[in-house]
């Protein structure tokens, strides 16, 4: 009986592609492999008082994960205890102090653009023009320059916060931080840090305008007045219910959390910015000789900073009646925002836009887990 050869592969038919060197095989990466691609992940704020967000990104103070991250930034959560708010412990977090120089940049820069936009020469070297013929004001530059610095706003102001609303919250003025704080959206201390390195960053803005239009011979557009035609009353009123009507919008487009079924986290800065134009457009002609509503307490502290403490009128000129530099009514501008927010936040903290079940737990919508490429849960920080 013969016995079975061993079995022996056919031949293949050779090709073309058969000298060609074999593909490399990838081999499956190990988590020791991936630990360094991990580390690269997105980390959203989580901050009760990020303008634009309508909350999305808040966290549930019940949920057992976010209790790390809660006791280093309590404004995580909507809705803090009176205790949580005034903790010292946020000036110890390295993050909260990074976030603080950010809104400093973006101060800086937003104030910087915003001038330069709306610079024109002093009062006492180039008066406003006065009104002639059938169109009135309408004809003029006091009303064309609003209308353009108005229609500006909008894109300015979007685009800011969309870029440093995922950084810090996307306030870049005073005025919006402190009406956060009143509101419990913010704790003492992002709200002393997020202040302090905005008004530097608007005392920096003032001297780099003063640096590009080489002098201090120039006016703002918001932050101007004649003392010749404009009271402290009328600027007082002006400013204040400006900014209670800002902050009423604002609020309820970019930090209720009830509008983001509505329109949505994204379409929320570009409302923003309409509300900031409307409300720039329609203080700048209710008064004769006033610039309008600053709305934005480090805006006009950089125009007083660069125009050398002076909010329209530089220097002395009898023959218009200036006896000289107008800046002693700066503190209208800090002032006014303040007590809007104050009387915002009564109305605010009596119709809150959450609601509490029995137990008195705040209802917040918990953030999403996140997975990271191996199928961890990702840790924030």
């Amino acid at each position: 009986m013969a016995s079975k050869e061993p079995h022996q592969a056919r031949p293949q038919p050779t090709s073309a592609s058969s000298s060609l060197p074999p593909e490399p095989k990838l081999d499956r990466c190990t988590t020791e492999q991936y630990e360094d691609y991990v580390r690269l992940r997105s980390t959203p704020l989580h901050y009760a008082g990020r303008l634009g967000g309508n909350q999305e990104f808040v966290l549930d103070p019940s949920d057992p994960d976010a209790q790390s991250i809660l006791s280093k930034y309590p404004d995580a959560a909507p809705w803090m205890s009176h205790r949580a708010i005034w903790s010292l412990t946020g000036f110890k977090q390295p993050t909260l102090w990074k976030a603080a120089l950010m809104e400093g940049v973006g101060a800086m820069a937003l104030c910087y653009l915003t001038i330069l936009f709306g610079a024109s020469p002093a009062l006492n070297v180039q008066p406003l023009p006065v009104p002639t013929g059938p169109a009135g004001i309408f004809g003029t530059a006091a009303f064309l320059g609003p209308l353009v610095g108005a229609l500006a706003n909008i894109p300015i102001i979007s685009l800011f916060i969309f870029t440093f609303g995922p950084l810090t919250g996307g306030h870049l003025n005073p005025f919006i931080t402190f009406a956060t704080f009143c509101c419990r959206l913010t704790t003492f201390p992002r709200m002393v840090l997020y202040v302090g390195f905005q008004t530097a960053g608007a005392t920096l803005a003032g001297l780099l305008v003063r640096g590009s239009l080489d002098g201090t011979e120039w006016k703002a557009g918001g932050c101007f007045f004649d003392p010749n035609m404009v009271s402290v009353r009328q600027m007082f009123t002006v400013e204040f219910s400006a900014c209670l009507v800002l902050v009423f919008l604002a609020f309820g487009i970019g930090l209720d959390p009830r509008q983001a079924g509505t329109f949505g986290p994204a379409l929320a800065p570009i409302l923003v910015g309409f509300v900031v134009g409307v409300v720039a457009l329609a203080t700048a002609l209710a008064v004769p000789g006033h610039g309008g509503a600053g709305s934005n307490p480090g805006r006009c502290f950089a125009v007083w900073v660069g125009t050398g403490k002076s909010l329209g009128v530089t220097a002395p000129n009898s023959e218009l009646g200036y006896d000289g530099p107008n800046g002693d009514r700066l503190w209208i501008y800090w002032v006014a925002p303040i007590a809007a927010s104050m009387c915002h936040a009564v109305f605010y903290l009596l119709v809150p836009p959450w609601s509490t079940a029995g137990t008195g737990a705040v209802e917040v919508k918990k953030a999403k887990r996140q997975l990271d490429a191996i199928g961890r849960q990702v840790t924030q920080v």
